[in-house]
């Protein structure tokens, strides 16, 4: 019987070991040997490659870079999502359905962040703004809540 490290690299297509070890991510090299391989810590290698995570910090992107233009005279819903989160996922259909409620008042856009280039152009990965402000996506706020949002901003 295969040990728990074992089982769960029986579910990838192909033997993950020689590309990880060979990976130019120095992290994946370092998890590689010790998550997957069980090398030691004290081992040579493994010092070698936790030296070489420490070199190379992980780079974050810039956080809420710009949004887009705002239409005059229109409230402006802005979704940014990249699919991945469920919740925001539920966020942002529950905003696409408020806004069309209101017809021509309300313009929504839904920027796609799938891709990093997304993400580093608009600075976001996962965001709602009703008229340029943010609204508090985790828990996912209800359908009747982003349409009172909205609704405060069409009255104004």
């Amino acid at each position: 019987m295969a040990s728990n490290r074992e089982a769960w690299l029986s579910l990838l297509p192909a033997a993950p070991r020689p590309a990880l070890l060979a990976s130019d991510e120095p992290f994946a090299r370092f998890v590689a040997l010790t998550a997957v391989l069980g090398t030691p810590e004290g081992d040579a290698e493994v010092r070698s490659a936790r030296k070489a995570v420490v070199a190379d910090p992980p780079r974050w992107y810039p956080v809420g870079k710009k949004l887009p233009e705002s239409a005059p005279g229109k409230v402006n819903v802005t979704a940014f999502v990249n699919g991945w989160c469920t919740g925001m996922n539920l966020a942002v259909e529950r905003a696409r359905r408020a806004a069309t409620e209101f017809g021509d008042r309300v313009v929504y856009r839904e920027i796609d962040t799938s891709e990093p280039a997304a993400i580093a152009k608009w600075g976001f990965s996962d965001a709602l703004f009703v008229d340029g402000k943010p609204v508090r996506t985790g828990p996912p706020p209800s359908y009747e809540k982003i349409r009172s949002i909205i609704a405060k901003r069409v009255r104004r």
